[in-house]
């Protein structure tokens, strides 16, 4: 443990911002609101007692993962406490209605993968972040940090403006209502449930994101401005329903993503593309996103729900195994990506550790990927603790260290070393080496009463990515 103590007494002395030498960071495309719900063995009776005589079900007949009956709603979220993972569906106007009069609202946040890491890396000081803004809701104004770009286009012209000189008008349809829950004993009538896990259920309200719209002045502005972007952080496809991929026309589909995509690439060789994957509404988005995107991207991010959904499509037995959480299949999986994608550098996030799995790279390198992970750690600790003094870490970084994830990563070393001819470097420095890979793991810091779910994942794989672009 003595190496790890000392790698994060490092990387506390360096929490500061990669200078990047271009200036601009593209995000995109999902901005939304977020309402958060508090839910645990307490006040779950309280808020689903009219449902304690439903015979255990199963949510078997949604379509496209989008509750229109409260029957559901409450089938959906009992497997995801039950399961403790993480799930998002869509939901109908009367499920919204019926959820603003029946629960109670810690608070309302800046959500949506894209948002959520433009004010992250604005928080850790970057600059020259441009964010796609399809609707300037009035309500998205004072939750989007000040200096984040907008592109808005005035009388043929283009300037990116901060948000505070942006004009904010309306209420659209764009709210998320994010239902953490607790581990611990639920019981409800007869029923009783038992959650391992903190987690959260996603019931999205939202006819923006759900047809992945982009504002044209942002994809306008990224066309002719491509050359001073570095990097494109592009997310949401998650939400995208089965009818749109078959609609034409330039605002609404995922050929407008591969269209900017490969133009950027055409504008700037240098820039660098990583989308974050989430819990898909339906197969067949997921299908496109891999065989269309997948191949013309530099890197993904994804946690254990989405490399579950990921792996189901090359192999479904392998899938299957995951389900019990071990790191050694979680490999299996991530492997079977990178060996159809060896394009990828592939980011993968799970509670107590985090991989990076990519084609093979110098020490120096590894050691900078190494910082980047453990840096991402910090600062997703940060996000959740209310000891984010950073003296209080260095104090406490014994016990903060996940040690799960240590013992974790040592069974992955022990699988690798068997079956691969490379030495014994993963547990003592943080990475190893292969003539076909390089894989980089950490062990993470664990806050044991997080005061939010949401967005960890987001924060862990855009600052490692972003850190990660002094690499090349």
């Amino acid at each position: 443990m003595k190496n790890w103590i000392e790698f994060y007494i490092s990387s506390l002395k360096e929490l500061k911002p990669i200078v990047l030498e271009q200036g601009h960071i593209l995000l995109g495309f999902n901005v939304n609101l977020d309402k958060i719900i508090k839910i645990n063995p307490t006040n779950f009776p309280n808020y689903f007692s009219k449902f304690q005589d439903l015979e255990k079900g199963t949510n078997s007949t949604l379509k496209e993962k989008i509750i229109e009956k409260k029957e559901d709603f409450f089938y959906s979220i009992v497997d995801a406490i039950e399961m403790g993972k993480a799930e998002e569906y869509l939901i109908n106007k009367k499920i919204q209605e019926w959820i603003e009069a029946n629960f109670y609202f810690e608070k309302t946040c800046i959500g949506g993968q894209a948002a959520i890491i433009a004010n992250i890396l604005s928080d850790f000081g970057y600059k020259n972040i441009v964010l796609n803004l399809p609707v300037k809701d009035e309500r998205l104004k004072h939750l989007l940090n000040d200096e984040i770009r907008i592109p808005i286009k005035n009388n043929s012209k283009i300037k990116i403006l901060p948000t505070t000189k942006v004009s904010f008008k309306g209420k659209y349809n764009i709210v998320h209502y994010i239902f953490e829950f607790s581990s611990g004993k639920y019981s409800l009538g007869n029923k009783k449930i038992i959650c391992t896990r903190d987690n959260r259920f996603i019931a999205s309200a939202d006819t923006i994101n759900s047809r992945m719209i982009t504002d044209n002045a942002f994809i306008e502005w990224s066309y002719k401005n491509a050359k001073s972007v570095t990097a494109a952080i592009l997310s949401g496809f998650h939400l995208l329903q089965r009818n749109v991929l078959k609609e034409k026309g330039n605002k609404n589909n995922l050929n407008n993503t591969i269209e900017l995509i490969n133009q950027l690439k055409t504008n700037n060789k240098q820039i660098k593309i990583h989308i974050e994957l989430a819990s898909f509404n339906n197969i067949e988005t997921l299908n496109f996103v891999t065989e269309k995107i997948f191949p013309i991207i530099d890197s993904i991010g994804l946690n254990e729900r989405e490399l579950i959904m990921l792996t189901k499509i090359f192999d479904n037995e392998l899938s299957s195994k995951m389900q019990s959480g071990k790191i050694i299949d979680y490999y299996k999986g991530l492997f079977e990506i990178f060996r159809r994608f060896p394009n990828l550098r592939i980011h993968f996030h799970f509670l107590g550790y985090y991989i990076i799995l990519s084609k093979p790279i110098s020490d120096r390198k590894m050691i900078i990927r190494r910082s980047s992970l453990i840096k991402a750690s910090i600062k997703a600790f940060q996000k959740v603790s209310p000891y984010q003094n950073i003296l209080h870490i260095k104090e406490n970084i014994k016990n903060l260290i996940s040690h799960k994830g240590m013992s974790e990563i040592r069974s992955l070393e022990d699988y690798i070393v068997k079956n691969f001819q490379v030495e014994r470097t993963l547990f003592a420095k943080g990475y190893l080496n292969s003539r076909k890979f390089t894989i980089v793991a950490v062990p993470t810091l664990i806050e044991k009463n997080p005061t939010q779910l949401v967005g960890l994942g987001d924060t862990i794989s855009s600052l490692s990515f972003i850190e990660d672009l002094i690499i090349d």
